[in-house]
């Protein structure tokens, strides 16, 4: 080409835009000249980062902007058709597409750079071909991605005493695909059934990956339980285990044979039971109760036991003391303080004593009631008041009558007749008390004396015939009774004469068997 040619050549400046960055690439025509056989001096390629440089991508994946570079002439010319190599220098990844060469506009660019599995800057060199200077280095910070994977950090495999405090608080570490800690991932815990309450159960990662529960408080059963950590995405949940223990000895609680009634002297139907627990429930295994006479002096067989797997200890037997009432029996266990305290109320047994009480050898006039009403007690062979047991009273001698003559026995085992009132007889009665299953009755006697005086009555001494002024030869006498002719003894007699004068010897007297004598008479 001539000069003149050559001088006709313009210049012109292209503007391109390659991802958002703005490249003036000057494209320089320079042609030799035909004529003058000379030519353009060569010049030295330079290069430039043009993009990929100072971002960000996920550890692991390829870079969403791949590295390129810009290879000019020393005057500011893009050169077409330079190469350039590409080489991964730091990170651990890969590239595709290492050896480029420029376009018109002199840019080349590495196929694809897969960036290293750990967070951290990645790096790449660029060399362009004969260029002089050190390669140009891109680099680019690789940051974890999304939760793939958790593991448990603290928290798992605890013991703990039920109704105590979780002595570490569990806590898991959330990674991406590639073992890098995922900050401000979501972690949500939850207990298992039956395993407790959770509070702050919804946690963030840190920094470091971590996330903490906020408290497990464990439930009161003893055995084992749960918490489960979960993340979103995430298809493994860890598992925590914690195995909580029956704590010491607390609480001893009736669990049966309480309140019983039985006869004396022999055993209750339902054996004295008791449940041991620790402060929250739990069954208490092998504790030694011991079951012990409180009252009542009742004895206990098979008085030490030991607690079953449901922590109930069962005495052998109690027998009942011989004195009807309330009798206590009390269990007590190593470590609790207060004894259970269980009760019975011992009957009286079979009637087999039956006795006067009261109202028995009386004296009454006759047909009265007498003051105190017969009463007889029946009772067991230990002197225990048999209650509510009926009994007969009739009448023996002397007739009479009687009120209320089928009583029962009251709480103290008497019972009493209603009433007794003496025959018209004077001199000794009688009535029975008999009760069923005893063959002996009770007889209870009373003394009937004469009522007041009544009748007077001649015994002997009248119509008699004798000489004037001479003692008849017959004193006369009298016979004095009540009104029933029982005779009275005891009374006074006033004799007196009543016509034809004469005198009277020992005028008042006594009745003796109801009859009076007067000492003599004279006519």
């Amino acid at each position: 080409m001539s000069r003149a040619t050559t001088s006709n050549v313009a210049s012109s400046h292209v503007a391109h835009s390659v991802r958002g960055i703005t490249i003036v690439a000057m494209l320089i025509a320079a042609m030799s000249a035909c004529s003058g056989g000379d030519s353009a001096a060569p010049s030295v390629p330079t290069g430039a980062i043009a993009d990929g440089d100072g971002v960000t991508g996920v550890a692991g994946d390829q870079s969403s902007i791949n590295p390129a570079v810009k290879v000019t002439s020393s005057s500011g010319a893009a050169m077409v058709g330079t190469t350039v190599t590409f080489a991964v220098t730091g990170g651990g990844g890969s590239a595709t597409g290492t050896t480029q060469v420029t376009d018109g506009n002199g840019l080349a660019r590495v196929g694809g750079w897969t960036l290293g599995p750990l967070v951290g800057p990645n790096t790449m060199a660029a060399t362009v071909a004969g260029a002089t200077g050190s390669p140009l280095l891109f680099t680019v910070t690789a940051r974890a991605g999304v939760a793939s994977a958790m593991t448990k950090v603290a928290g798992d495999a605890q013991t703990v005493v039920a109704g105590a405090s979780l002595g570490v608080r569990p806590s898991v570490r959330v990674v991406d695909r590639n073992g890098n800690v995922v900050s401000g991932a979501t972690v949500t815990f939850s207990s298992g059934q039956s395993s407790g309450s959770v509070s702050g159960g919804t946690v963030t990662t840190g920094a470091d990956g971590v996330a903490t529960v906020g408290s497990w408080i464990p439930g009161i059963t003893a055995g084992a339980q749960t918490l489960i950590a979960t993340v979103a995405g995430v298809s493994t949940s860890p598992t925590f285990t914690l195995t909580v223990t029956v704590g010491a000895a607390a609480l001893i609680t009736k669990q049966a044979g309480d309140a019983q009634t039985a006869t004396v002297a022999t055993s209750v139907a339902v054996p004295p039971s008791v449940k041991v627990t620790d402060a929250v429930g739990n069954p208490i295994t092998g504790q030694t109760v011991a079951f012990s006479v409180a009252s009542g002096a009742g004895v206990v067989v098979g008085g030490s036991a030991i607690t079953n797997a449901a922590g109930i200890a069962t005495a052998g037997s109690w027998a009942l003391g011989t004195a009807a009432g309330a009798q206590t029996l009390q269990a007590t266990a190593t470590g609790i303080a207060t004894p259970v305290v269980f009760t019975a109320t011992a009957t009286a047994g079979t009637a087999t004593q039956f006795v006067k009480q009261g109202g028995d050898a009386q004296t009454a006039t006759v047909a009265t009631l007498l003051l105190v009403s017969p009463s007889v007690k029946v009772s067991d062979a230990f002197g225990n008041a048999v209650v509510g047991r009926a009994v007969t009273f009739a009448l023996s001698t002397g007739g009479g009558a009687l009120v209320g003559a089928n009583p029962q026995t009251n709480a103290l085992g008497v019972a009493t007749l209603g009433g007794w009132t003496l025959g018209t007889i004077a001199g000794a009665q009688s009535i029975t008390a008999a009760t069923a299953g005893i063959a002996t009755s009770l007889a209870f006697t009373a003394t009937a004396i004469p009522g007041p005086a009544a009748q007077l009555s001649r015994v002997s001494g009248d119509f008699q015939v004798a000489t004037v002024n001479s003692q008849l030869p017959i004193n006369p006498s009298v016979r004095l009774s009540d009104q029933f002719g029982n005779i009275i003894s005891g009374r006074g007699v006033a004799f007196t004469i009543v016509t034809g004068g004469g005198t009277l010897l020992g005028p008042s007297q006594l009745t003796t068997n109801g009859v009076a004598t007067v000492g003599g008479w004279i006519l």
